[in-house]
């Protein structure tokens, strides 16, 4: 019980003080590097966020993949933080409203 706790306020309401914590200047700067802001653009399409966190999210809760990320601690948190990295693009989509520029998404 205390997990399936956990990973909630991981992943649906940390996410949300990310975005909304981090100064507008971090995320203007981030938004105007070229290569990145066509990532962002790409992920942050409702469809494609679903899909890349529902589908990290499954992978992860696959034993074989569940055991390995529980041998060492620096695996288990990499999977864990790449996960949280999903779950931040499958956030900003609920701040996005009709392909509006990505950065105002993050403001």
């Amino acid at each position: 019980m205390a997990h399936m706790v956990q990973m909630a306020v991981l992943y649906l309401i940390i996410p949300i003080l990310i975005i909304k914590g981090l100064p507008v200047e971090w995320w203007r700067k981030l938004f105007n590097t070229p290569v990145i802001r066509n990532v962002l653009n790409l992920l942050t399409k409702p469809l494609v966020a679903v899909i890349f966190f529902n589908g990290l999210f499954s992978l992860y809760h696959l034993p074989v993949i569940l055991d390995f990320s529980k041998t060492s601690n620096f695996v288990h948190w990499s999977v864990t933080l790449f996960i949280l990295f999903a779950a931040l693009f499958l956030v900003a989509i609920n701040y996005t409203t009709r392909r509006t520029r990505i950065f105002e998404a993050f403001i």
